[in-house]
């Protein structure tokens, strides 16, 4: 072989080399060339972080779109595992809870709505989504999706409370969910049992004042 042929050869072997390291080495964020010697880049994969040309798994609390940079789970929506490629993959907050957190990667990120207020929202992103129980209801708990009625001989008058107050002595209430209790007519009492005159707290009727007695 004549040394000309040799030339060409090395001349040909020189130019492929900076071809592949012209190829690698532009990789971007949203692009990969994992195999060595690589020759040409791809679109990020979806799941996947490309840094520097090469590929991972796409972090906790992110998702990754294809030949896209990662994106944050929105507040109220957190992620515990690697590898998402959709938002939708997020994990959100249960009902009763809520998270301004951008990017959680754990449950323990969702907040528990306050006793006294509930919330029928999943996925909420802050505490506005906790309503304040309305009047003649009640939430002892925290983390609750709805409120419950104050039972009868009990009542609520304001909102956002975590109890009910029995009526004071010589009221009654015979209805659940009430704001406030009655007073006894002038020839009757009031009665938990619906039988006897009673003069403690909480009664749930009134009843016709015994013989003998007044009222």
């Amino acid at each position: 072989n004549s040394p000309g042929f040799f030339i060409a050869l090395l001349v040909c072997i020189l130019f492929e080399s900076l071809k592949t390291f012209s190829s690698t080495d532009s990789s971007s964020d949203t692009s990969c060339s994992n195999a060595k010697g690589a020759s040409a880049q791809i679109a990020c994969p979806a799941g996947q972080i490309c840094t520097a040309g090469t590929s991972t798994s796409c972090p906790k609390g992110k998702f990754c779109v294809e030949g896209q940079a990662p994106q944050d789970c929105a507040a109220g929506s957190y992620s515990s595992v690697a590898g998402l490629s959709l938002e939708s993959q997020c994990v959100k907050c249960a009902a009763g809870k809520f998270s301004n957190t951008l990017g959680a990667t754990a449950e323990e990120t969702c907040k528990d709505c306050a006793a006294g207020s509930f919330s029928t929202i999943s996925g909420a992103p802050n505490s506005d989504a906790c309503l304040a129980c309305a009047a003649g209801t009640f939430s002892s708990a925290v983390a609750q999706t709805t409120c419950i009625d104050c039972a009868k001989g009990t009542f609520q008058a304001n909102t956002g409370q975590e109890i009910c107050r029995a009526c004071a002595a010589g009221t009654f209430q015979d209805q659940p969910k009430q704001t406030a209790c009655k007073a006894t007519d002038d020839t009757k009492c009031a009665s938990t049992n619906g039988s006897t005159c009673n003069n403690g707290l909480g009664a749930t009727k009134q009843i016709d004042c015994p013989a003998g007695q007044i009222c």
